[in-house]
Formats: structure tokens, C-alpha cells, sequence
């Protein structure tokens, strides 16, 4: 059997819509001498749209493939859960040694009765530097 050397489609203009009509007109008088054929005039016009577009996001089958199983979707909200969980761990954490730091100078300077500035206050301050470590941090998820 012979393979198919040309695909077909039937073009059709409403030519009682507006744009429609202009587009006959452009196509049914196109200037020959400088397009080739009608039919190659409207193949370059649909391949700059197409590029333009992408493909991907004009064919049934680039749809399909991106759709996502209802498992896929399971797994990523609970992957987005735990990462949400960890972070919320993590600035817990932060919070309350930075608490429990400030509260044990607030003591020491009640229990010493020597007023000290804040620059105390500002050395037992928390950065990135002291922020839990990843055992700490598998630990309390561990405990929770």
C-alpha cells in the first residue's frame, strides 16, 4: 500500500461574520506573484501562529500528557504538608530559644541588680548561623 503523500482539511468562511469576510477577501485576491499559492499563503500563516503559540499548548495530545493522577496529586500536597510542617517546626524552635535566652538574661540582670544595655540583649541574639540543624529538626518531628 502506497503511503499518504498529502493530508487535506476543508477551509469554509462565514461570509456573514466580519472577520471571516476580510479574511476571504485577503485570500481570494492574493496577489500570486508574490505568494506562491493560495494554499501555501495559508500553510505560512498557520505555522507563524502555530509558532507563536506552541504547539504543546494547541494539540489534544499535549493536554492529555499533562494531566496528573489523583496519586501524583496526593503526594504532592503531602510533600508541600511536610515542608510547611518542617519550616513551622523550625521557627518554633527559633523563637523559643531565642525566648528562653532573653529570659535568662532578664534573670541574670534581676538576680545581679546591675542594669546592663541592650548590647547583651543584641550578643545571645539567634542568626541563620544558630538556626536549628537538620537532626534537630528530624528529632522534633520525631517527638510531634
Amino acid at each position: 500500500m502506497a503511503r499518504k503523500k498529502y493530508g487535506q482539511v476543508s477551509l469554509r468562511f462565514a461570509l456573514d461574520n466580519p472577520t471571516e469576510r476580510r479574511l476571504f477577501k485577503v485570500v481570494d485576491d492574493l496577489d500570486l506573484t508574490i505568494h506562491k499559492s493560495k494554499n501555501r499563503f495559508i500553510l505560512k500563516a498557520l505555522e507563524h501562529y502555530v509558532d507563536g503559540y506552541g504547539e504543546d499548548s494547541l494539540t489534544k495530545q499535549s493536554k492529555r500528557e499533562s494531566y496528573i493522577t489523583r496519586e501524583e496529586h496526593e503526594e504532592a500536597i503531602q510533600k508541600i504538608k511536610n515542608e510547611v510542617r518542617t519550616e513551622l517546626y523550625q521557627e518554633v524552635v527559633l523563637f523559643l530559644a531565642k525566648a528562653t535566652v532573653a529570659n535568662a538574661v532578664t534573670s541574670a540582670q534581676t538576680i545581679n541588680s546591675i542594669p546592663q544595655e541592650s548590647e547583651t540583649m543584641n550578643s545571645h541574639n539567634f542568626t541563620e548561623e544558630n538556626a536549628p540543624t537538620e537532626e534537630m529538626m528530624e528529632d522534633i518531628m520525631k517527638w510531634s
